[in-house]
């Protein structure tokens, strides 16, 4: 190190160094009471008022705790209750005191002092007031536990409980009752004891918790002791127990006393004077206290005492002990000049009686202790003893001021310190504020050499923030501060720190006492000088080297009798011999001569320093430093410079190590001892060039309110004179650890500054003029801080982003050790998809730092990120803003306190950890699952403020939540990092990659963390969007959140040279430390196909290796898939979705991703086969691009959910085989599920894929397969039924999507023919228009199957049940009609066998051929229509319920009617469904010649409710299957949606009936006993009917259903056997019924046939016809008129079924036919018409 002695060329800061005088102020305050009290007690309100009564209390000064007696020295006696008493401070200014009421009605004397803390929170001498108790011990009650929970002690073992006054009713003589004594046995538990009696006690108690360093609490306790005298061992713990202590000088140590007492129950007079309290006063050695009771005291086993000590030691207090003898009453004078006192106000007394007397003099030895000055104690008492001893604490607790810091630390000899940042007033006590006139200038020594102007017109100004941030002291020419003598010697040291302008003789200092030391600045050349004038000048240096204006340290030594020196800026200017320095109490003038105006200073003056002796070199380094860091002062010659070093000598700036970086040499940093605070410096020697603050540059160094980290604590810098042109690029890869090269360039300025960081320095916040880097910026780039640890800028290099403020350019940065900086300009550099990679954490400390930003206290916020933990690796944070935290057991101990934590604990778990400085621990969110290794996972916490939940997802779902935590309420200072934790002690570091580092300032919701998980996002219109789906995607869940909510983002893809762009609006990107780990981006952002391939093979996928497959079972959760992934198709994939250990068996098949892209070239086969009814579902719930192609085979379907998106851009096409009827005389009922434009109209020709049209003819041709397009017809909004209504199509025709058409077969030889419907997938919404009381064949439009019940519900008004949102009518009447064509191979339609399957609701029911204009083959269709509707199937709607058809006006009575309207097929109707026959309503089927059996249902709705299907032949051959349900939906009434209107009129039917109107499909809400369901038949001839059970579903075994005939009165147990009639040609609607209950049948029937044997008259065949089911043996049959006449019989056995008897020959009118059977007989009247 070398000391440089020239002179700056710059420089004019002359600095006198100034002590900055550091008096130790006193910690506390005593006031002396003194009251006179009557019976009712009172309060004193007169003394100064303490600050809180938290740091004072009011103290007895006698160990009986009460008073003295009568204060008018009346001798008479006195009993317990009188002497009974007690002091509380209630108020910052009132003492309370207490007496007895009952007691003697006279004035008590008080002596009290109010001992109160008046030093710093949290200083070395502080105590807290606890609380303050009043507990009684009523009667035999001798000890008392108290709870003092609330009072909030921390260390009992630091407490004392002050007895500040016992009360006790005692009305004769015996005082134990007025002793006591008290101890803590925890911080929640105080214990009391009272002295041995009966009488009600009161005691009250301030505890005092000494919760300063200095203090030592010592405390010991004794019982059951007989002796007068003994010794007690001082203890550690509050019960005087523990471990044996020791003081470290009794005359640092107070002891406090406390006694209760225990006297003989008749003991003489004497004891009650003498037996009750000891003194107590040190023992022999710093470990024990003796106690001393008078001589006199009786010993009896009965007459015992207790003790409780309490000594309170600090090394900071002096007590001095005092003993006396007097025994006189009134006051007693002890002289304590010894104690040395200097102020009543820091000195206290504690006194300690013991007194002698053989009568009732009971009162005579308690006396008061005060002070009556500094020199004299006193004791009183109202009356006199026999003899008495005394033991007196005077405790001093003044403190005797030292100069503890000074200028560089040097206080030995320091007379004056001015410094203008402290100390200066406008008015006394006030200080000034800028532009205000100074009138005291206060000294910072102990010396209190105060400068003074009281003269307006020559007071200085004060002038804040123009020296280096720091204020100045601005004299005019004409102002002047002068102090009053201060103290010299021989030899002097002077300082000062000014600028000014030259003039005759300005003088900065005038230390005038006759020889004088000028220190001065005239115009000759101009000339700067130091001289000390004694008649002649003598040891006088000058130069020509200083500046007007310009701000100088000046350092003038005078050397009596030797050679002066005079240093400028710490080089040494010259020295010259000197006379010896005499002067008469010289007065230091500040700013000039005493009388000569002309002699003033005109300029500023910051501080002014005077030593009356000389310094040493070291001392001189020590305060040139302090003076040049704080004013921005180069020492030295610039470019040279020289050492700086701190208050301990240590060296903070090397000169020769820092060679070739000594220009413009400055620094902040803290030296405690030296008053040194500089926050924020620049170089006063040129304003171009770099301003350095703690964390922020504020105006001033006194407003910037942040602090260093600890003492002694420094950043130093300095340049090497570089240009500020623009230089070579420096280029840094920071890929080189991965090979992945992401290389980058940023063009910097020549010139370089080397930072020196002494120990740890807080963040800094660095300003430059832009204009010294604008050189390097040519087109708009960004500007940056380039820092690396050589000047060659290759090691570690990095860069922090600067930002543009005006002319200025900052930025903020963490320093530490040795960096070299410059600056320039770069642009932002795309280097393609990256992620942050961190290995070898224990070589290495790489990680990202972003600065203090994102701060998640007060606010709700997400944190997202996808992390890839290396193998083995855990316990490292991913994102962290904390301070240093030991988590591990043992040393060092948790020092976390403050900030929040995004990591991976030890055991892998992902983890959110947050702790506010007030919370008691960390708040501790983690999941039970840990992260899988060397696999991508995307995790993410949130909070929400409004219900205080915090949120934990891994890969979008929801692992955990809690509710009950502390939330984050204060902002930390430490960096957002990521990669490791705590900026200044870095730890947790990473192992592992990340990627897609999101903060945000709002809760997202699961919905949004999915939508964007794989996909980067990006700003869009100011809004926040994903950059993979189009702004324009419908259920875009992120795009409702304004970009301004995110706060931090980085995608890793953008450099700034050295940092990684945080592409928020904040702007605060990170810089890579000691970084050069970027890697490819791996994490799937989104999917994409790297190769041909299955789908669930990882080789498929670009990055495979290191992602879970796309859509399949999280490893969170057996039963939860991932169903929010976005995947790119670019290749041929296989999707076969079987192992359900990827897919699990609850989702059928199924799988879903949020967003799928098939790009040109790219098509994905979904695997299936029709023969073995195979297939998967693929559901995408967000956005489908399709611009290559998706092949459907076999029975594999695409969904998209609700608001789910087909990009209508796209130009790649779907397949999807149907087969339908290949029988070329067979209709089909179809829709197509695609379009060449999704949701485009379309020709056949469009959508059939192979498949040619005959457009002549009326057959299809099996080679080429080609069907006739004749049979194309559709029937579109028409009126019901109406045949002739058709609309022709043929191949040439356009459809509507959702329109249905028929098609026949081409007549292969196969029972079913497929076809290939090729196209764009529909998909969203479909609407039709339906008109009042018309039809329209529509069909499932989508790829997929369709959920009937969901389409019904959409079309039924909200007040029927349904979701249709009119309250006033429904669109549809509730049910669906299915084509159903049989056989026959003809194309007349009379030939056709066929008919309309129906489903509702309640379920489905099958077709009959029984059409009037068709073949009326009365066939039964097998097909039953189920819930899920297939690919391809059409069926009709209708909106008619006013049903002539049937016969009869058909009111069915509902409240709102069905009007039409917009049919909507929607994509909530949709789901994968595999077309098979459940049998149970779960099923789908497309209606073709051969349907697919039953199989377990795809889609896993069971149907569980109630369900009777009902088959009737009728006498001419139709069939009617009919089907009831019960539901709770459901009603008795007409329930649309679930009971199916009849819309065909037959010759012969049978349908359900209410009001009038017929339904093929009915369903109430129960089928209890009291149910009935009527029942309608329409009869064309007559003949046998059956009404049977088709099917039961869901009807308990013991379930009773009949058909009741209510003509013939009979129930039949339709579960035993089917119902046979003989029905006449009729509409009957009231016959017939079901019911759940039978009756007794009204017939008179002697037989037991009734039910077994029918008999009835036919109009028709003008016949008797008996029904004999049961094939019974008939022997006769009579027949009676109403006179019991027989006009007819037959006898004849047999057991035929079915008899018939003409009876053309009886008249008509009533009869009785009477039946023999083999088991009875049956009587029946029948009416002949």
């Amino acid at each position: 190190m070398e000391r440089i002695t020239l002179l700056s060329k710059h420089a004019l800061l002359w600095i006198l160094i100034c002590i900055s005088p550091s008096v130790i102020a006193q910690d506390f305050n005593v006031q002396h009471i003194q009251d006179d009290i009557d019976e009712t007690g009172g309060t004193n309100t007169s003394f100064t008022a303490v600050s809180s009564t938290t740091s004072a209390f009011a103290l007895p000064t006698n160990n009986r705790k009460t008073h003295a007696g009568r204060s008018n020295s009346n001798n008479g006696d006195l009993e317990g209750y009188d002497m009974a008493g007690a002091r509380v401070l209630t108020g910052i200014n009132t003492l309370t005191y207490y007496r007895e009421g009952s007691s003697l009605n006279s004035d008590m004397r008080f002596n009290t002092s109010i001992w109160e803390y008046t030093g710093a929170p949290g200083g070395a001498n502080e105590f807290i007031v606890r609380g303050r108790y009043a507990v009684d011990l009523n009667g035999t009650t001798s000890g008392v536990a108290t709870d003092i929970t609330a009072s909030g002690v921390v260390d009992a073992n630091k407490c004392i409980p002050f007895i500040t006054g016992i009360m006790n009713d005692n009305s004769a003589d015996g005082s134990d009752s007025g002793s006591a004594i008290a101890w803590l046995s925890s911080t929640t538990n105080l214990e009391i004891r009272k002295g041995s009696t009966s009488n009600n006690v009161r005691v009250y108690i301030t505890i005092v918790e000494f919760t300063g360093s200095n203090w030592t609490v010592h405390h010991t306790t004794a019982g059951g002791n007989i002796s007068n005298t003994g010794s007690l061992t001082l203890k550690d713990g509050a019960d005087g127990t523990g471990s044996t202590t020791s003081v470290s000088s009794w005359s640092n140590a107070i002891i406090f006393t406390q006694s209760k007492a225990q006297t003989a129950t008749s003991g003489s007079p004497k004891e009650y004077v003498d037996s009750q309290w000891p003194i107590i006063a040190p023992g022999a050695d710093t470990q024990t206290v003796d106690w001393t009771y008078d001589s006199g005291r009786s010993t009896a086993a009965n007459n015992k005492s207790k003790h409780f000590v309490h000594v309170l030691e600090n090394s900071e207090i002096t007590v001095t002990r005092f003993t006396d003898t007097s025994s006189a009453d009134n006051e007693s004078n002890v002289d304590i000049t010894s104690a040395g006192l200097t102020s009543l106000d820091q000195s206290m007394i504690i006194g300690t009686s013991i007194s002698s007397g053989s009568d009732n003099e009971y009162g005579k030895g308690w006396r008061n202790y005060y002070l009556n000055s500094i020199t004299q104690a006193a004791h009183w008492c109202h009356r006199s003893s026999s003899t008495m001893s005394h033991n007196i604490q005077i405790i001093d607790f003044f403190t005797t001021p030292t100069q503890t810091e000074g200028p560089g630390g040097v206080t030995s000899n320091l007379e004056l310190w001015l410094k203008a940042d402290s100390g200066v007033e406008e008015l006394a006590s006030d200080s000034a504020e800028h532009a205000d006139p100074v009138l005291n200038w206060l000294d910072n020594t102990i010396n209190n050499n105060d400068a003074t102007q009281i003269t307006g017109t020559n007071k200085p100004t004060y002038t804040d923030g123009v020296l280096n941030f720091n204020p100045v002291i601005d004299f005019d020419g004409d102002d002047l501060l002068q102090t009053s003598a201060i103290s010299t010697n021989s030899d002097m040291t002077v300082f000062t720190v000014a600028e000014g302008q030259s003039g005759v003789q300005k003088q900065i200092l005038n230390l005038n006492g006759g020889d004088n030391i000028i220190i001065e600045y005239e115009d000759a050349t101009p000339t700067f000088r130091g001289r000390m004038y004694d008649g002649t000048n003598t040891g006088e240096i000058s130069t020509t080297t200083v500046a007007d204006g310009i701000t100088y340290i000046t350092n003038y030594d005078v050397y009596s009798g030797s050679n002066s020196e005079l240093f400028i800026n710490g080089s040494s200017i010259g020295t010259d011999a000197t006379n010896t320095y005499a002067p008469t109490s010289p007065i230091a003038n500040i700013g000039g001569h005493p009388s000569n105006t002309a002699k003033r200073w005109d300029g500023g003056m910051a501080e002014v320093i005077i030593y009356d002796g000389s310094i040493t070199n070291a001392e001189r380094d020590k305060i040139e430093s302090y003076l040049a860091i704080k004013y921005g002062v180069t020492l030295g010659t610039n470019g040279t410079s020289q050492d700086y070093v701190d208050s301990d000598g240590r060296v903070i700036w090397d000169q020769s190590d820092n060679a070739g970086f000594n220009y413009n040499v400055t620094g902040i940093g803290q030296d405690d001892v030296t008053e040194l605070n500089q926050k924020q410096s620049k170089s006063i020697n040129t304003t171009d060039d770099i301003t350095i603050g703690i964390k922020d540059i504020a105006t001033n160094n006194s407003t910037n309110t942040n602090s260093f980290f600890a003492d002694k604590t420094f950043l130093m810098w300095g340049h090497d004179n570089g240009a500020t042109t623009a230089t070579t690029d420096i280029t840094k890869d920071f890929g080189a650890g991965t090979a992945v090269t992401s290389s980058v360039s940023v063009t910097p300025i020549i010139r370089k500054w080397k930072m020196v960081v002494t120990d740890s320095v807080p963040t800094i916040k660095l300003s430059i003029p832009e204009s010294m880097v604008s050189a390097t910026n040519v087109s708009g780039e960004e500007y940056v801080m380039i820092v690396a640890d050589d000047a060659s800028f290759t090691t570690n290099v990095t860069s922090a982003t600067m930002e543009d403020v005006g002319t200025e350019l900052e930025v903020d940065f963490y320093f530490e050790g040795t960096k070299y900086v410059t600056f320039g300009s770069t642009p932002e550099i795309a280097i393609g998809s990256r992620s942050a990679h961190f290995d070898n954490y224990l070589t290495t400390d790489s990680y990202l730092d972003a600065g203090d930003v994102n701060d998640l206290d007060n606010t709700d916020y997400t944190i997202s990120a996808w992390v890839k933990r290396d193998v083995g690796e855990n316990k490292f944070d991913i994102v962290s803003k904390r301070n240093y935290f030991h988590e591990g057991a043992g040393s060092p101990p948790e020092t976390y306190t403050h900030g929040y934590a995004f990591r991976i604990n030890t055991s892998s778990q992902f983890r959110m950890v947050w702790r506010d400085p007030n919370d008691s621990s960390n708040n501790v969110m983690q999941t039970s699952a840990t992260i899988p290794e060397n696999e991508w996972h995307h995790i993410a916490a949130t909070y929400d403020s409004g219900t205080n939940m915090t949120s934990l997802y891994i890969d979008g779902y929801l692992e955990d939540s809690d509710d009950t935590l502390d939330p984050m309420e204060t902002p930390s200072d430490a960096h957002f990092l990521i990669g490791a934790a705590h900026h200044i002690k870095r730890q947790q570091k990473m192992r592992g990659s990340v990627d897609e580092v999101r903060v945000w300032n709002v809760a997202l919701s699961a919905d949004q963390i999915r939508y964007i998980m794989n996909q980067e996002i990006e700003n869009n219109s100011s809004f926040a969007d994903g950059v993979v789906l189009p702004t324009s995607t419908t259920k875009n869940e992120i795009e409702p959140i304004p970009w301004n909510n995110l706060i931090a983002y980085y995608p890793m893809s953008t450099l700034v040279f050295g940092s990684i762009k945080d592409e928020s609006n904040s702007g605060n990107d990170a810089s890579m430390i000691n970084y050069n780990d970027l890697d490819n981006q791996t994490a799937p952002l989104p999917y994409k196909t790297t190769g041909d391939g299955a789908w669930d093979s990882s080789t498929t996928w670009e990055n495979g290796d290191v992602q879970y497959l796309p859509g399949v079972d999280s490893y969170l959760d057996a039963l939860e898939t991932i169903d929010y992934n976005i995947v790119q198709i670019d290749h041929n994939i296989t999707m076969d979705n079987s192992n359900t250990a990827l897919i699990p068996a609850s989702r059928n098949g199924n799988r879903t991703v949020l967003g799928l892209i098939v790009n040109s070239g790219g098509d994905l086969q979904i695997d299936g086969d029709t023969a073995s009814n195979t297939g998967f579902g693929l559901t995408v719930s967000h956005y489908l691009k399709l611009d290559g192609t998706i092949d459907l085979e076999g029975e594999s379907q695409l969904i998209q959910t609700t608001d789910s998106d087909f990009d209508a851009t796209s130009t790649g096409t779907l397949e999807r085989d149907q087969q339908g009827n290949a029988n070329t005389y067979l209709y089909n009922y179809w829709s197509s599920p695609v379009a060449p434009t999704s949701n485009a109209s379309y020709t056949l020709p469009n959508i059939f894929n192979g498949l040619d049209f005959l457009t002549s003819g009326y057959d299809g041709t099996a080679s080429p397969v080609a069907v006739a397009d004749y049979w194309i017809w559709k029937y579109s909004n028409r009126p019901t039924d109406d045949y002739s209504q058709w609309q022709h199509v043929r191949s040439t025709g356009s459809l509507l999507p959702g329109e249905g058409f028929t098609m026949k077969g081409p007549g292969t030889l196969t029972i079913n023919q497929n076809y290939e419907l090729l196209g764009q997938p529909n998909n969203g919404d479909i609407t039709l228009t339906l008109n009042d009381d018309n039809d329209y064949l529509i069909g499932n439009p989508y790829p997929s199957a369709i959920d009937a019940n969901a389409f019904i519900l959409d079309h039924i008004s909200v007040n029927n049940g349904g979701n249709y949102s009119s309250t006033t009518e429904n669109i549809i009447n509730g049910a669906l009609y299915f084509w159903d064509h049989f056989a026959n191979n003809t194309h007349y339609l009379s030939g056709y066998e066929g008919g309309y399957a129906t489903y509702t609701l309640m379920g489905g029911a099958v077709a009959i051929s029984n059409d009037t204009r068709i073949n009326t083959s009365n066939a039964v269709g097998t097909k039953l229509p189920e819930r899920y509707i297939p690919v391809g199937q059409g069926f009709f709607v209708s909106a008619v319920l006013d049903s002539d058809l049937i016969g009869d006006p058909n009111d069915p009575g509902i409240a709102l009617p069905v009007n039409g309207g917009t049919i909507t097929f929607r994509n909530s109707h949709r789901v994968f469904q595999k077309e098979i026959v459940s049998g149970s309503n779960t099923g789908s089927l497309f209606l073709k010649s051969n349907t697919k059996g039953k199989s377990a249902t795809t889609h896993k709705k069971v149907d569980t409710r109630q369900k009777i299907k009902l088959m009737f032949d009728s006498p001419g051959g139709y069939h009617r299957q009919l089907l009831v349900g019960t539901d709770e939906n459901a009603s008795k009434g007409f329930d649309v949606g679930y009971d199916a209107p009849l819309i065909e009129d037959n010759e012969e039917d049978i349908f359900w009936t209410h009001l009038g109107c017929g339904f093929v499909i009915q369903a109430v809400n129960n089928f209890d006993n009291d149910q009935t369901l009527p029942l309608g038949l329409k009869i064309n001839e007559d003949g046998l009917a059956t009404i049977k059970i088709d099917t039961l579903e869901n009807i308990a075994s013991n379930k009773e259903i009949y058909l009741h005939d209510k003509e013939l009165n009979i129930y039949h147990d339709l579960k035993a056997n089917n119902y046979e009639v003989y029905l006449n040609t009729d509409t009957n609607t009231d016959r017939f019924e079901i019911t759940f209950q039978s009756s007794q049948s009204l017939l008179e029937v002697d037989d037991v046939e009734e039910t077994n044997l029918q008999v009835y008259f036919s109009n028709e065949k003008q016949s008797i016809i008996i029904h004999n089911p049961g094939f019974k043996t008939l022997k006769s049959i009579h027949v009676y008129n109403i006179l019991g006449q027989s006009v007819f019989n037959f006898n004849e056995n047999t057991s035929k079924n079915y008899l018939e008897y003409n009876t053309e020959h009886i008249k008509p009118g009533a009869y009785i036919v009477k039946t023999t059977t083999e088991n009875g007989i049956l009587s029946k009247k029948v009416i002949i018409k």
